[in-house]
C-alpha cells in the first residue's frame, strides 16, 4: 500500500511548516486514513480496514519494479464499505496546502 509522502507541508517549530518528503511524511497519512475509516465504522477490524484500503486503493505502477500497488484513497475505501452507495450520501475530503508559509501570516520561507 502507498501513502502521499513527496512534498508534504508539515509544521516546524517556531509556528512554521515546509516541505518535506520520505516515511515520516507518508505514515501520517496512513494513521489517518485508518482513524477516518475507524470514525465511520468503528466496528471493523484492522484486517478489514487494510482489506479495504488495498482493495480501492488507486493502481501506481513502479517501472523500477515493474509492481502495481495501491495508493489510498479513504473515500473509496468508505464508500466502499458502505455497499457503493453509503446510502445516497457522499464522502469529502477536503485539503488545503500551502508552501513555507507562518501559520498566521508571515514571510514565506523558513524562519530566521
Amino acid at each position: 500500500m502507498l501513502a502521499p509522502g513527496y512534498d508534504i507541508t508539515s509544521s516546524v517549530p517556531g509556528d512554521w511548516f515546509i516541505d518535506k518528503n520520505g516515511t515520516s511524511m507518508a505514515a501520517p497519512h496512513v494513521a489517518g486514513a485508518v482513524a477516518m475509516i475507524k470514525h465511520v465504522y468503528p466496528g471493523l477490524t484492522p484486517a478489514e480496514i487494510l482489506t479495504a484500503m488495498k482493495n480501492t486503493g488507486e493502481p501506481i505502477f513502479d517501472n523500477s519494479t515493474g509492481k502495481t500497488t495501491p495508493r489510498i484513497q479513504v473515500d473509496a475505501a468508505i464508500d466502499a464499505l458502505s455497499g457503493g452507495g453509503g446510502g445516497g450520501g457522499e464522502t469529502t475530503i477536503t485539503v488545503k496546502k500551502g508552501k513555507g508559509r507562518k501559520s498566521q501570516g508571515g514571510t514565506k520561507g523558513k524562519k530566521k
